[in-house]
Protein backbone atom coordinates (compact mmCIF):
# COMPACT_ATOMS: atom_id res chain seq x y z
CA UNK A 1 0.00 0.00 0.00
CA UNK A 2 1.70 3.42 -0.89
CA UNK A 3 0.44 6.95 -0.85
CA UNK A 4 2.27 9.62 -3.42
CA UNK A 5 1.38 12.95 -4.95
CA UNK A 6 -1.35 13.00 -7.68
CA UNK A 7 -0.92 15.22 -10.70
CA UNK A 8 -2.77 18.79 -10.71
CA UNK A 9 -5.26 17.31 -13.44
CA UNK A 10 -6.38 14.34 -11.41
CA UNK A 11 -8.33 17.50 -9.36
CA UNK A 12 -9.72 18.97 -12.13
CA UNK A 13 -13.74 19.40 -12.03
CA UNK A 14 -16.01 19.34 -14.92
CA UNK A 15 -19.15 20.64 -14.80
CA UNK A 16 -21.78 19.88 -17.49
CA UNK A 17 -25.53 20.27 -17.74
CA UNK A 18 -27.27 16.65 -16.91
CA UNK A 19 -28.88 17.05 -20.39
CA UNK A 20 -25.41 16.72 -22.00
CA UNK A 21 -25.09 13.01 -22.25
CA UNK A 22 -22.18 13.15 -24.68
CA UNK A 23 -19.92 15.32 -22.34
CA UNK A 24 -20.89 13.18 -19.20
CA UNK A 25 -19.62 10.12 -20.94
CA UNK A 26 -16.52 11.05 -21.71
CA UNK A 27 -16.10 12.62 -18.32
CA UNK A 28 -17.04 9.55 -16.63
CA UNK A 29 -13.91 7.41 -18.68
CA UNK A 30 -11.86 10.11 -17.66
CA UNK A 31 -12.51 9.52 -14.05
CA UNK A 32 -11.68 5.89 -14.30
CA UNK A 33 -8.60 6.51 -16.34
CA UNK A 34 -7.56 9.03 -13.32
CA UNK A 35 -7.77 11.71 -15.82
CA UNK A 36 -10.11 13.84 -13.88
CA UNK A 37 -11.08 14.33 -10.17
CA UNK A 38 -14.72 14.62 -10.18
CA UNK A 39 -18.06 15.02 -12.57
CA UNK A 40 -21.06 17.23 -11.57
CA UNK A 41 -24.51 16.85 -13.79
CA UNK A 42 -25.96 19.73 -12.93
CA UNK A 43 -29.55 19.76 -12.57
CA UNK A 44 -29.99 16.30 -12.47
CA UNK A 45 -32.92 16.10 -9.93
CA UNK A 46 -35.42 18.93 -9.78
CA UNK A 47 -34.78 21.02 -6.31
CA UNK A 48 -38.36 21.55 -5.32
CA UNK A 49 -38.63 17.47 -4.50
CA UNK A 50 -35.35 17.46 -2.96
CA UNK A 51 -36.27 20.65 -1.06
CA UNK A 52 -39.87 19.05 0.44
CA UNK A 53 -37.79 15.72 0.95
CA UNK A 54 -35.26 17.45 3.14
CA UNK A 55 -38.50 19.18 5.16
CA UNK A 56 -39.84 15.49 6.06
CA UNK A 57 -36.47 14.15 7.12
CA UNK A 58 -36.24 17.12 9.63
CA UNK A 59 -39.58 16.48 11.17
CA UNK A 60 -39.20 12.71 11.06
CA UNK A 61 -37.85 10.74 14.24
CA UNK A 62 -35.28 8.67 12.83
CA UNK A 63 -35.62 5.16 14.38
CA UNK A 64 -32.52 5.13 16.50
CA UNK A 65 -31.05 1.75 14.86
CA UNK A 66 -31.30 3.34 11.65
CA UNK A 67 -28.96 6.54 12.10
CA UNK A 68 -25.40 6.50 13.65
CA UNK A 69 -22.54 8.84 13.70
CA UNK A 70 -20.22 8.86 10.32
CA UNK A 71 -17.20 6.35 10.12
CA UNK A 72 -14.83 10.01 10.15
CA UNK A 73 -15.75 12.50 12.70
CA UNK A 74 -14.47 15.15 14.69
CA UNK A 75 -17.95 15.47 16.24
CA UNK A 76 -20.68 13.26 17.67
CA UNK A 77 -24.07 13.76 17.00
CA UNK A 78 -26.18 15.31 17.22
CA UNK A 79 -23.95 17.53 15.33
CA UNK A 80 -23.02 14.91 12.43
CA UNK A 81 -24.84 12.24 11.67
CA UNK A 82 -26.17 9.50 8.74
CA UNK A 83 -29.35 7.86 8.03
CA UNK A 84 -29.54 4.79 6.74
CA UNK A 85 -28.04 1.18 7.60
CA UNK A 86 -24.58 0.59 5.25
CA UNK A 87 -22.36 -2.38 5.29
CA UNK A 88 -19.84 -1.94 7.43
CA UNK A 89 -22.65 -2.00 10.80
CA UNK A 90 -24.62 -5.25 9.92
CA UNK A 91 -23.49 -8.45 10.18
CA UNK A 92 -24.15 -10.49 6.65
CA UNK A 93 -27.12 -12.00 7.96
CA UNK A 94 -28.42 -9.01 9.19
CA UNK A 95 -27.52 -6.52 6.04
CA UNK A 96 -30.68 -7.50 3.83
CA UNK A 97 -33.20 -7.10 6.90
CA UNK A 98 -31.31 -3.30 7.52
CA UNK A 99 -31.49 -2.44 4.00
CA UNK A 100 -35.23 -3.17 3.45
CA UNK A 101 -35.69 -1.11 6.07
CA UNK A 102 -33.61 1.74 4.92
CA UNK A 103 -35.86 1.72 1.98
CA UNK A 104 -39.23 1.84 3.64
CA UNK A 105 -37.89 5.23 5.97
CA UNK A 106 -36.88 6.26 2.55
CA UNK A 107 -40.24 6.03 1.78
CA UNK A 108 -41.28 8.42 4.31
CA UNK A 109 -38.54 10.78 3.24
CA UNK A 110 -39.13 10.73 -0.41
CA UNK A 111 -42.66 10.95 -2.41
CA UNK A 112 -41.40 8.77 -4.98
CA UNK A 113 -37.89 7.01 -3.53
CA UNK A 114 -37.52 4.74 -6.73
CA UNK A 115 -37.21 7.71 -8.50
CA UNK A 116 -34.45 9.59 -6.97
CA UNK A 117 -32.57 6.09 -6.63
CA UNK A 118 -33.97 4.71 -9.95
CA UNK A 119 -32.22 8.81 -11.15
CA UNK A 120 -29.15 7.58 -10.21
CA UNK A 121 -29.49 4.41 -11.77
CA UNK A 122 -30.65 5.84 -15.11
CA UNK A 123 -27.55 8.58 -14.89
CA UNK A 124 -25.21 5.38 -14.00
CA UNK A 125 -26.21 3.24 -16.56
CA UNK A 126 -25.74 5.54 -19.66
CA UNK A 127 -22.38 6.81 -18.38
CA UNK A 128 -21.34 3.33 -18.04
CA UNK A 129 -22.94 1.77 -20.63
CA UNK A 130 -23.95 -1.13 -18.72
CA UNK A 131 -26.25 -2.65 -16.42
CA UNK A 132 -26.97 -1.21 -12.34
CA UNK A 133 -26.37 -4.15 -10.26
CA UNK A 134 -28.32 -3.26 -7.14
CA UNK A 135 -30.93 -6.00 -6.03
CA UNK A 136 -33.30 -4.45 -4.01
CA UNK A 137 -33.61 -5.80 -0.57
CA UNK A 138 -30.29 -6.79 -0.82
CA UNK A 139 -28.37 -3.61 -1.09
CA UNK A 140 -29.69 -0.44 1.01
CA UNK A 141 -30.57 2.24 -1.61
CA UNK A 142 -27.77 4.90 -0.17
CA UNK A 143 -27.28 6.80 2.62
CA UNK A 144 -28.22 10.11 4.09
CA UNK A 145 -25.59 12.42 5.74
CA UNK A 146 -26.57 15.28 7.54
CA UNK A 147 -23.78 17.93 9.18
CA UNK A 148 -25.11 20.44 11.76
CA UNK A 149 -23.40 24.08 11.80
CA UNK A 150 -19.72 23.50 13.13
CA UNK A 151 -19.39 20.07 11.50
CA UNK A 152 -16.70 19.26 9.50
CA UNK A 153 -15.55 15.73 7.69
CA UNK A 154 -12.05 15.44 7.92
CA UNK A 155 -9.51 14.14 5.08
CA UNK A 156 -9.95 10.45 4.36
CA UNK A 157 -10.39 8.13 1.83
CA UNK A 158 -13.66 5.78 0.88
CA UNK A 159 -11.59 2.68 0.18
CA UNK A 160 -11.48 1.70 3.82
CA UNK A 161 -15.40 0.24 3.35
CA UNK A 162 -14.19 -2.29 1.20
CA UNK A 163 -12.13 -3.75 4.07
CA UNK A 164 -14.81 -4.13 6.26
CA UNK A 165 -16.30 -7.83 6.44
CA UNK A 166 -19.65 -7.53 5.55
CA UNK A 167 -18.91 -4.94 2.59
CA UNK A 168 -16.00 -7.02 1.02
CA UNK A 169 -17.42 -9.84 1.17
CA UNK A 170 -20.55 -8.93 -0.83
CA UNK A 171 -19.32 -6.68 -2.55
CA UNK A 172 -15.64 -6.76 -3.31
CA UNK A 173 -15.70 -9.88 -5.84
CA UNK A 174 -18.11 -8.56 -8.16
CA UNK A 175 -16.41 -5.05 -8.91
CA UNK A 176 -12.72 -3.75 -9.95
CA UNK A 177 -11.71 -2.44 -6.28
CA UNK A 178 -8.92 -0.11 -7.21
CA UNK A 179 -12.03 1.95 -8.28
CA UNK A 180 -14.88 2.78 -6.02
CA UNK A 181 -16.72 5.92 -6.99
CA UNK A 182 -18.96 8.12 -4.65
CA UNK A 183 -22.15 9.59 -5.80
CA UNK A 184 -23.26 12.35 -4.20
CA UNK A 185 -26.97 14.38 -4.87
CA UNK A 186 -27.28 17.66 -2.41
CA UNK A 187 -30.47 17.55 -0.59
CA UNK A 188 -30.19 21.16 1.27
CA UNK A 189 -27.40 23.05 1.55
CA UNK A 190 -26.43 24.71 4.53
CA UNK A 191 -25.86 28.60 4.88
CA UNK A 192 -22.29 28.54 4.14
CA UNK A 193 -19.49 26.26 3.95
CA UNK A 194 -19.51 22.41 3.74
CA UNK A 195 -18.16 22.21 0.54
CA UNK A 196 -16.03 18.67 -0.81
CA UNK A 197 -12.63 19.33 -0.81
CA UNK A 198 -10.47 17.42 -2.91
CA UNK A 199 -6.78 16.88 -2.25
CA UNK A 200 -3.76 15.82 -4.58
CA UNK A 201 -3.09 13.04 -2.12
CA UNK A 202 -3.92 10.11 -3.78
CA UNK A 203 -3.93 6.12 -2.60
CA UNK A 204 -2.67 3.28 -4.90
CA UNK A 205 -3.61 0.69 -4.21
CA UNK A 206 -5.74 -0.26 -0.95
CA UNK A 207 -7.89 -3.34 -0.85
CA UNK A 208 -5.66 -5.42 0.87
CA UNK A 209 -6.32 -7.83 3.84
CA UNK A 210 -5.76 -6.53 6.92
CA UNK A 211 -4.76 -2.69 5.95
CA UNK A 212 -5.26 -0.08 7.65
CA UNK A 213 -8.19 2.72 7.38
CA UNK A 214 -6.27 4.77 5.56
CA UNK A 215 -8.10 7.84 7.06
CA UNK A 216 -6.74 7.18 10.38
CA UNK A 217 -3.72 9.25 9.35
CA UNK A 218 -3.82 11.26 6.25
CA UNK A 219 -5.02 14.25 7.31
CA UNK A 220 -1.77 16.13 7.84
CA UNK A 221 -0.35 15.35 4.44
CA UNK A 222 -3.47 15.91 2.19
CA UNK A 223 -3.65 19.36 3.89
CA UNK A 224 0.37 19.90 2.77
CA UNK A 225 -1.02 18.29 -0.57
CA UNK A 226 0.60 20.93 -3.30
CA UNK A 227 -2.95 20.56 -5.08
CA UNK A 228 -6.49 21.03 -3.69
CA UNK A 229 -9.91 21.69 -4.94
CA UNK A 230 -12.89 22.98 -3.77
CA UNK A 231 -16.43 21.08 -5.30
CA UNK A 232 -19.18 23.80 -4.95
CA UNK A 233 -22.39 22.03 -5.49
CA UNK A 234 -26.04 23.12 -5.98
CA UNK A 235 -29.52 21.26 -5.23
CA UNK A 236 -30.01 19.00 -7.31
CA UNK A 237 -26.80 18.28 -8.85
CA UNK A 238 -25.04 14.91 -8.95
CA UNK A 239 -21.23 14.47 -8.57
CA UNK A 240 -19.36 11.27 -8.95
CA UNK A 241 -15.87 11.37 -8.02
CA UNK A 242 -12.83 8.72 -7.49
CA UNK A 243 -13.66 8.71 -3.51
CA UNK A 244 -11.64 5.81 -3.37
CA UNK A 245 -8.26 7.06 -4.58
CA UNK A 246 -8.84 11.02 -4.15
CA UNK A 247 -8.25 11.82 -0.66
CA UNK A 248 -10.98 14.37 0.44
CA UNK A 249 -13.08 16.46 3.17
CA UNK A 250 -15.99 17.99 4.10
CA UNK A 251 -15.06 21.85 5.21
CA UNK A 252 -17.02 23.19 8.10
CA UNK A 253 -20.55 24.01 8.34
CA UNK A 254 -20.90 27.16 8.94
CA UNK A 255 -24.97 28.29 10.15
CA UNK A 256 -28.39 26.77 11.60
CA UNK A 257 -28.78 25.34 8.40
CA UNK A 258 -28.01 21.36 7.67
CA UNK A 259 -26.09 20.38 5.20
CA UNK A 260 -28.14 17.20 3.63
CA UNK A 261 -26.93 14.95 1.48
CA UNK A 262 -27.77 11.92 -0.41
CA UNK A 263 -24.92 9.22 -0.87
CA UNK A 264 -24.00 5.93 -2.72
CA UNK A 265 -21.20 4.12 -3.89
CA UNK A 266 -20.50 2.69 -7.12
CA UNK A 267 -18.18 0.63 -8.57
CA UNK A 268 -17.23 -0.95 -12.30
CA UNK A 269 -18.38 -5.24 -12.10
CA UNK A 270 -15.36 -7.69 -12.58
CA UNK A 271 -17.29 -8.60 -15.93
CA UNK A 272 -17.31 -5.36 -17.74
CA UNK A 273 -21.58 -5.84 -17.59
CA UNK A 274 -21.95 -2.57 -16.09
CA UNK A 275 -21.30 -0.90 -11.98
CA UNK A 276 -22.54 -2.01 -8.96
CA UNK A 277 -24.70 0.60 -6.69
CA UNK A 278 -24.12 -0.18 -3.21
CA UNK A 279 -23.91 1.47 0.69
Amino acid sequence: MSSLEAPPNYLDVLVVPASDRHAAQGAYGAILDGGLGALVLRGAFEPAALAAASARLSALEVPEHLRHAPVVSRLDEPAMGVVGRCMRLSGLEDYPKSAAETRALFGQIFDDPEGLEGGVAAFLRELSGGEVRSPPGAFAPALISRLRGGAEIPYHFDNFVLLEETAFRLVAPLIESRTLLNVQVPLQRPDAGGHLELASYHWDDFVQAGAPRPDAHVDTPARDATHHRLVELEVGDMLLFDAGRICHRVTPVVGARERLTYVVHTAPLRDGSGVAYFT
